[in-house]
């Protein structure tokens, strides 16, 4: 039985896959995929969906975000680094 993190690489390379495939299409991602794709729990999405932290297409009850969006919240995301790790 694979442990959680195994999990999440064979689902991040099942998604690699299929996106190599659509490069270059308006990339639409469910749920599930999205949250395999940041490497957060379902739960996790769902409730930053909730709080509208992350953007999102819904319709009816089907959430599901675009690749180009996802990367981009990604790159919002990160923190740099302080001045003092850099100089040694």
């Amino acid at each position: 039985m694979l442990r959680r993190n195994q999990r999440e690489i064979v689902a991040r390379n099942e998604i690699g896959a299929e996106l190599s495939q659509m490069e270059g299409k308006h990339t639409l991602m469910g749920i599930r995929k999205s949250a395999a794709y940041l490497g957060i729990k379902v739960s996790t999405l769902y409730q930053w969906v909730s709080q509208k932290r992350i953007p999102y297409y819904k319709s009816g009850r089907l959430v599901m975000f675009d690749l180009k969006d996802l990367d981009q919240f990604i790159e919002k995301s990160k923190v740099n680094a302080a001045k003092e790790i850099y100089e040694y």
